[in-house]
This record gives structure tokens, C-alpha cells and sequence, in this order.
């Protein structure tokens, strides 16, 4: 059988973070009876209730997770008085078989934390509190500003956790798109380099690189890659010219250059297609 995992003391001060929390209560853990030479005693933790209509009150708590340290605090009960007499009831925040009830000096209360949920296992008594003198408001304050310097600093350092996080993302995100583009590019290369022949890199080293881009580009943005529509669309284009041409010419009365030559073409023309058509009928029958 497994041995229970043992509970910590900065797990039950978590908890009890989680537990004694505002707006109901204020949680100061750690609190001295006083500062600097004057400091005799420390207090694990302070719970101030804040609502009135449930009391205000001040509690004291000190935090048992090993029997020996518990032992300990017994020889001596009376040194918790040094805090505890400013406060309205004393508990002890144990863990599962460290305090025995039986044990607790009178008017002790005693929770359990077992790692999951608190069990009360005796109510604290009231105690007829002193009012906080100079010196445990001192501890007190000093404490709180220390606390709050922690956590400042903690969600600085959550912020900017999350921010070089989300950065990180962000460069990976474009390492993978610029390799992407990469890969494209050299797949783009390649295709070029062996449906043409040449050579990227020497195209570059002659200076010619920009030359071939602007080459293809036009190329491409009169669609005469594709061969029965780039081409023939413009042969009719040059056809349609020539001819605009050629009637502008006439009009104005002027001969054309190579008409004779332009006119035996046309007529060498009409009897290809006459011949062909005639052998297109022939095969037919």
C-alpha cells in the first residue's frame, strides 16, 4: 500500500488563500509581534473577517503539517501570547494526524486540511482581545507591504510569462509561413529551371534575372501560356490591326506596302482551304 503523499505548508497556505479571501476576509500570512529588535514572536497567518454582519474579527493561526513541531508548540503554548492576545479567537491549521483534540491548550480551535477540503474538528473559543498596540500594527503593515511587493512582482511576472508566450507563438507562426513560401518558391525555381534551361543563379549573376521576371510576367498577363486562347487571340488581335489598317490605307488612297505580296498570300490561302475542304468531302463518300 502507497504512502500517503504529505501535505506542505505552502500547500495549506494556498489553501487557506483560496479559502479565507476577499471580499469576506483579508489573509496576512506571516506576521511578526512587532519589527526589528523588538520581534519576538510570528504568527503564521492573520484572518480578518470583514463583514459586519458576520462579526469583524481578528483570528490568529499557526500551521502544524509534522507531530515533532506540534510537540514543540506544546512545552511552550504560552509564547503564542505575544500575538494572540490581540486577537479574537487562536486555531491551529493542521494537517490529517499531527494534532490530537484532546491535545489543544484551552480555547485553541483546530481545522484539518487533508489536501482536499477543511474539516473543523474544534470551535476556537472567544478570547477578550487587547486592542493592537504600536508595535503589532507595525508588523502588520510591514508585513502587508512586503506582501504586496510579491505580488505585484508575481503578476509582472505572469504578464510578461504570457507575453513572451504569445510572442513565441507569433515567431513560429511566421517561420512556418516564411518556410512555406520557401518551399514554394524553390518548387516555383526548380519548374522554371527545367521547362526552360536556364539557370536561376547564372541569370542573376549576368544581371539578366530581372529581364526573364519581366518576360514572364507579361507573358503570363496576356494569358499566352495558354495556347488556344493566349496565342490565337493574339494572331487575331495582329489580324484585326492589320486590317484596320489596311482599310485606313485604301480609304485614304494610299497603296499599301507589299499589297501585291499580301494579296497572293490571301489568294494561296483561299485555295488551301478549298483543296482541304474538297478532300474532307472525298473522304466522306
Amino acid at each position: 500500500m502507497s504512502k500517503a503523499k504529505r501535505i506542505t505548508t505552502s500547500e495549506i497556505k494556498d489553501a487557506m488563500e483560496r479559502k479565507w479571501c476577499a471580499p469576506e476576509h483579508a489573509l496576512i500570512l506571516e506576521v511578526s509581534d512587532a519589527t526589528g529588535g523588538r520581534r519576538a514572536r510570528i504568527a503564521d497567518a492573520l484572518i480578518m473577517s470583514l463583514w459586519p454582519s458576520r462579526g469583524i474579527n481578528l483570528d490568529g493561526v499557526e500551521i502544524k503539517t509534522q507531530r515533532s513541531d506540534w510537540l514543540r508548540e506544546l512545552k511552550d503554548p504560552q509564547k503564542a501570547e505575544s500575538i494572540s492576545r490581540f486577537c479574537d479567537h487562536w486555531w491551529i491549521h493542521a494537517t490529517p494526524d499531527v494534532v490530537r483534540e484532546e491535545e489543544l491548550p484551552e480555547g485553541w480551535g483546530l481545522r484539518v486540511y487533508d489536501g482536499r477540503i477543511w474539516k473543523t474538528v474544534r470551535e476556537a473559543a472567544p478570547r477578550d482581545s487587547e486592542p493592537v498596540d504600536r508595535d503589532f500594527l507595525a508588523g502588520i503593515l510591514r508585513r502587508l507591504d512586503q506582501m504586496v511587493d510579491k505580488r505585484a512582482e508575481t503578476m509582472v511576472d505572469a504578464r510578461l510569462a504570457n507575453a513572451e508566450a504569445k510572442m513565441e507563438k507569433r515567431i513560429e507562426a511566421l517561420a512556418i509561413q516564411r518556410t512555406r513560401k520557401v518551399d514554394a518558391l524553390a518548387k516555383v525555381a526548380e519548374a522554371f529551371e527545367d521547362h526552360t534551361g536556364l539557370d536561376l543563379v547564372d541569370l542573376a549573376r549576368n544581371g539578366k534575372a530581372q529581364n526573364a521576371a519581366r518576360i514572364t510576367a507579361a507573358f503570363l498577363k496576356h494569358d499566352l501560356d495558354n495556347q488556344w486562347g493566349g496565342f490565337s487571340s493574339l494572331l487575331q488581335s495582329l489580324r484585326n490591326t492589320a486590317d484596320d489598317l489596311h482599310d485606313t490605307l485604301e480609304h485614304i488612297g494610299i497603296e499599301p506596302p507589299c499589297e501585291k505580296t499580301r494579296k497572293g498570300h490571301r489568294r494561296d490561302r483561299i485555295k488551301r482551304k478549298e483543296e482541304m475542304a474538297e478532300q474532307r468531302k472525298g473522304s466522306r463518300m
